[in-house]
């Protein structure tokens, strides 16, 4: 298991707890009802100073963060601070996150996945949150884009 684990520190950005589910694990409070964001430029300007500090990996996250005002802003002025960036998504705006990454603002994107078809929508409390996610990975990985899942736990990976 320590193999596994990576020595390098990453800096972990909740951009937004504004999301398009209501997950019943959420431990943010996250929701179609949040909608505010942190403001671009002070999250810039801290991790400005945090790259000055040996940074060198950031994740967003949220929320959705693909719903965060600001996403695609705030992805590419990480990038062009240095940082390898990284994301979770619950993979319901797969365009959204194509863009990102075939621009280069994102170098990686891990969709989450809570368990089998009708579990996964169960707690993501949105039926076709499941194929949605599904669609997502598929149409990255087919796209030769660096992509990976989130299982809840490690029983879901058999059903993805």
């Amino acid at each position: 298991m320590a193999a596994m684990l990576s020595q390098t520190p990453v800096v972990q950005i909740h951009i937004s707890r504004f999301c398009n589910y209501r997950c019943l694990h959420c431990y943010s409070s996250s929701g179609p009802h949040q909608k505010e964001s942190l403001k671009i430029p002070d999250v810039l300007a801290w991790t400005a100073s945090l790259f000055a500090s040996g940074y060198r990996r950031v994740c967003l996250s949220g929320g959705e963060p693909t719903l965060a005002s600001g996403f695609l802003e705030l992805a590419n002025g990480l990038s062009d601070q240095g940082y390898r960036v990284s994301m979770i998504t619950n993979g319901s705006r797969v365009q959204t996150v194509l863009d990102a990454m075939n621009t280069g603002a994102v170098q990686h994107t891990s969709v989450s996945f809570d368990g089998p078809k009708a579990l996964h929508d169960q707690i993501r409390a949105k039926a076709g949150a499941f194929d949605r996610a599904l669609s997502t990975i598929k149409t990255l990985a087919q796209s030769g884009l660096s992509c990976g899942v989130v299982p809840r736990d490690s029983s879901v990976i058999g059903g993805v």
